[in-house]
């Protein structure tokens, strides 16, 4: 049997089916043969080439730089970097300045410094013009970071220092 195609019963859980995609994504391989799913079990699954025209993709490393792209800006989320300052905003308020990676600024917001990283995701997502094959920013912070789901709900003044 072969893949999940033809090994599928009722009794797969979801996991099964997360845990054959990670395996085919980790180690892209355009030869036949089985492998333990998951990684180090003793559960076998073929991987087959099916379709050996879709394997194009994934040689010589070709199949990080299609994931990178269609990741960040062909089908989905886009990065958008994000910086905060008091200088130009009433007491109480800072200003929110939204970059690309490359540096081109796409936009300012101000906001005040009590409200959450979730109000200033909300404000980005309506006053941040995003391309049209893009479906959502992921916001990136001056260190690097992206925005995690604890970061969400403190205050913009705390996350960007502006006390």
């Amino acid at each position: 049997s072969c893949g999940i195609r033809d090994k599928w019963a009722p009794h797969f859980t979801i996991l099964t089916c997360l845990s054959f995609a990670h395996s085919a994504i980790e180690a892209p391989t355009n030869e036949d043969g089985m492998r333990p799913v998951p990684a180090g079990s003793s559960n076998e699954m073929c991987f087959c080439t099916v379709n050996p025209g879709a394997c194009q993709d994934f040689q010589d490393g070709q199949w990080q730089q299609l994931a990178r792209r269609r990741f960040f800006t062909e089908k989905g989320v886009a990065p958008l970097c994000v910086s905060a300052s008091l200088g130009e905003a009433p007491e109480g308020s800072c200003c929110i300045e939204c970059t690309s990676l490359a540096g081109t600024q796409l936009g300012k917001i101000q906001m005040d410094c009590q409200k959450t990283m979730e109000d200033l995701e909300k404000e980005i997502q309506e006053k941040i013009p995003m391309k049209e094959t893009g479906v959502a920013w992921k916001i990136v912070l001056p260190d690097g970071a992206c925005v995690s789901e604890h970061l969400r709900y403190r205050s913009i003044g705390s996350i960007f220092n502006l006390h």
